[in-house]
């Protein structure tokens, strides 16, 4: 039923046991490409016939049905807990892909940063320029301002000795 056969006598099933390519079809086997309708019967087969699925019975009818069995009822069991993790798995691929979101936002945000960053450093470049090119204006006002008051003082003493020349 996994493999897609229909026809469950036993004769069908010595002529798959017999089928060229029969073990590459089972080693290529995935349960995951198995609709979940095929899983359903062949998990209502196994609890009809559990008892024709125990090695000890299936052994003395068919060396080579034994393992088969063992196969299926792994690919069961499988096929179950696929269906167990399959919420937790699209929580997981939304979570990826939310964190995938995430990370292209922080990568923009840490280019944003280095922007800001490099304007920052540039801003401080200038404001450093600014403020030395201030300090030597401020010294050039305190010596222009130094020499004012110094051509004031001369000029009020120059008033002062012209007052008392007669005729001034």
């Amino acid at each position: 039923m996994l493999q897609g056969i229909k026809d469950l006598s036993w004769n069908s099933m010595k002529a798959f046991l017999t089928k060229r390519g029969m073990i590459q079809d089972i080693l290529n086997f995935d349960v995951k490409d198995v609709s979940s309708a095929t899983i359903d019967n062949v998990k209502k087969m196994f609890s009809k016939k559990a008892k024709s699925f125990e090695k000890s019975n299936i052994s003395r009818v068919s060396i080579a049905a034994a393992p088969l069995a063992a196969w299926v009822s792994a690919n069961i069991e499988y096929a179950n807990i696929l269906t167990t993790i399959k919420p937790l798995e699209t929580e997981l691929n939304g979570m990826k892909k939310g964190l995938d979101e995430y990370r292209a936002i922080l990568l923009s945000c840490e280019y944003t940063m280095k922007e800001i960053n490099d304007k920052v450093h540039d801003l401080k470049l200038k404001f450093s320029s600014k403020l030395k090119e201030a300090e030597g204006l401020k010294l050039q006002l305190e010596s222009a301002k130094t020499r004012s008051e110094s051509a004031v003082s001369l000029i009020n003493q120059l008033h002062g000795t012209c007052t008392s020349i007669p005729g001034f």
